[in-house]
């Protein structure tokens, strides 16, 4: 499927599906009351901008709960080396930076005055 094909289906789901409660990031549909059960795929044939939105927050969700305290920056490039992407570009930065803002929205994180990224404890 070429990109203008993709580009088409797109644009059909954004009109078939209801806006309430999702949140649309960078194109991708994502549900606005919690965290999916969603697992990252390691697959480094994707290009990045493919990989599901939920995937990321899956990903993105284990990196920061292996490394509590662990910085954006550093969590950004651990999860696209874990990924198979030699570098964090740009874009890949902006769309992690959407997922961690996602994150810190639905309270399974927080991020402190030094930038530290914390698990947010479950009562």
């Amino acid at each position: 499927m070429n990109e203008k094909n993709v580009d088409n289906v797109k644009a059909e789901v954004d009109l078939a599906i209801p806006k309430k409660n999702m949140l649309f990031l960078d194109g991708f549909i994502v549900s606005n009351s919690k965290v999916t059960n969603v697992k990252l795929r390691l697959n480094p044939d994707r290009p990045f901008k493919y990989i599901y939105f939920d995937e990321l927050i899956d990903g993105l969700y284990s990196i920061i709960s292996k490394n509590n305290g662990i910085t954006a920056d550093g969590a950004f490039k651990s999860l696209t080396n874990i990924m198979g992407y030699p570098k964090l570009l740009a874009p890949m930065r902006q769309r992690l930076e959407e997922v961690l803002k996602h994150l810190v929205l639905d309270k399974e994180v927080t991020i402190n005055e030094t930038g530290n990224i914390k698990l947010v404890k479950k009562q």
